[in-house]
């Protein structure tokens, strides 16, 4: 059964929400000792706390590019490198994020609500005006107890590095998908920018289409 705008949006907004994220100062791995980086002995195939700064760094980079800071604050920002492997070719790494993410935007501001509003203001019916009004009303309603309110989140990403036999960092961060038992890596950049990167010409659209669909459900 095709799935309508609302529950698209709904989609969408549950996989954002997940993974929520703004770039802000980097974070640093921690160690005990604090001259532990300069007098650390790597050994062969293994990641220094330069690199995992480094790789940390580009994640929140990546972040910073996908989600407006004018719409979300994200503080506490921790990444935790675990379960590194050598696979022979490349160093394959875990990478939990954990971090609070406040949603600074009103959600009246949003792109979705000004859509409806649009398809609101090209009504003429006052049967019709009220099942949009209604609409906006009920989505305000689920969304302003989560205008700055902050929120514990956190997220995975898979490193892979690779090992070249040189002193040169290369590697991608990949985004783990899991459909069943089977779970996908896709290039993190793109899948997030595709996925989650707010578009939104796109989001008015879907507002105004919701409410177009929710008229017709309703005189059907």
């Amino acid at each position: 059964m095709p799935k309508t705008k609302k529950q698209t949006y709904l989609l969408w907004s549950a996989m954002v929400l997940v993974i929520l994220l703004t770039g802000c100062g980097p974070t640093k791995v921690k160690e005990d000792n604090p001259e532990a980086e300069q007098h650390q002995e790597k050994k062969p195939n293994e990641l220094s706390v330069k690199d995992k700064n480094t790789i940390t760094e580009d994640i929140e980079a990546l972040f910073s590019e996908t989600w407006d800071r004018q719409h979300y604050r994200i503080e506490n920002i921790s990444v935790h490198f675990l379960n590194e492997q050598d696979e022979g070719d490349k160093i394959s790494i875990d990478a939990n994020i954990s971090y609070t993410m406040t949603l600074i935007r009103d959600p009246a501001d949003s792109p979705l609500i000004r859509g409806m509003k649009e398809a609101l203001a090209k009504i003429k019916p006052d049967d019709e005006r009220k099942i949009a009004q209604d609409m906006i009303d009920g989505y305000l309603k689920e969304k302003e107890p989560e205008f700055n309110q902050e929120q514990q989140l956190s997220l995975p990403l898979k490193v892979e590095v690779t090992n070249n036999g040189n002193s040169d960092l290369e590697y991608q961060l990949l985004y783990p998908v899991t459909n069943g038992e089977e779970v996908t890596l896709h290039p993190a950049r793109e899948y997030f920018l595709e996925n989650f990167k707010e578009d939104e010409a796109a989001q008015e659209r879907m507002g105004e289409d919701m409410v177009n669909e929710e008229i017709a459900r309703a005189k059907g």
